[in-house]
């Protein structure tokens, strides 16, 4: 039967049995640090044409990528390596006249240039906004119509057959693993430099990073951003050689973009 989500079984260290023992889905492992970048160079290198945000989705794709300890699921509490790598973006749209919250993902996204970037995500929000997402509109349409109290035992019966039995919900409209690997928000518009972004426990994802509005120091342009982690997946060690090789790329753009 196909799979909810492809993934291969990796060993799990002692620290990792003992958290996923210790804890269900983030009630509460999650963990947040604030962190500042110097992306004058980004900034620098960018292509004509092409945004910051763009840049920044390439980038943490390659790190999925190159640090896959990053991309992890827990299925069925065993730890296990995602063979795919995802960013979800949320995206406001409304929807018969009401707004409403929902997002969009970019697969891959380190194997793509920055403009494929750029023009995947103008096409899939424009869909959204537009009410062309079909999925996207079977989805919100669905749990706008399920009564309140129904909500609650209606997630945890699709988390079940999605997570735990790692089953697609496909053959009834219901996309496959829609938050991937890490959900990826965007403050610049609402001028905001650091927020904490919770984990949504039926994403499944381990990793929401908020980026917020670069300012300037002197003449460094700075990027502030947050992340906020699932402490089940990983530990501050991943979390750093993640973070150095950030920091590396920053500095020199051109090994990336």
């Amino acid at each position: 039967m196909k799979k909810s989500i492809p993934f291969k079984s990796i060993p799990a260290s002692s620290m990792r049995k003992l958290a996923i023992g210790a804890w269900g889905a983030p009630n509460n492992p999650s963990a947040s640090v604030e962190l500042v970048f110097d992306v004058s160079r980004l900034n620098d290198h960018l292509p004509s044409g092409i945004q910051l945000k763009h840049a920044m989705i390439k980038l943490l794709s390659t790190l999925l990528n190159q640090v896959p300890e990053l991309n992890t699921v827990i299925v069925r509490r065993k730890l296990r390596q995602r063979l795919n790598n995802r960013i979800f973006i949320p995206t406001v749209f409304r929807h018969q006249g009401m707004l409403d919250l929902s997002g969009i993902f970019i697969d891959n996204a380190h194997a793509l240039t920055c403009e494929e970037i750029k023009q995947e995500m103008a096409e899939k929000v424009s869909a959204l906004r537009m009410g062309q997402d079909t999925t996207t509109n079977r989805v919100v349409s669905f749990f706008k119509a399920c009564p309140s109290f129904l909500c609650k035992p209606i997630i945890r019966c699709m988390n079940f057959i999605h997570y735990s039995c790692n089953l697609s919900l496909s053959m009834i409209g219901f996309p496959n693993d829609p938050f991937g690997s890490l959900t990826l928000t965007f403050l610049d518009k609402f001028d905001i430099k650091h927020a904490h972004i919770p984990i949504y426990s039926f994403s499944k994802s381990p990793l929401t990073i908020a980026i917020g509005a670069t300012y300037m120091n002197d003449t460094k342009t700075l990027l502030p951003v947050t992340v906020t982690f699932d402490h089940r997946h990983f530990d501050g060690y991943e979390g750093y050689r993640a973070y150095k090789k950030l920091t590396q790329w920053l500095k020199q753009p051109n090994q990336i973009i």
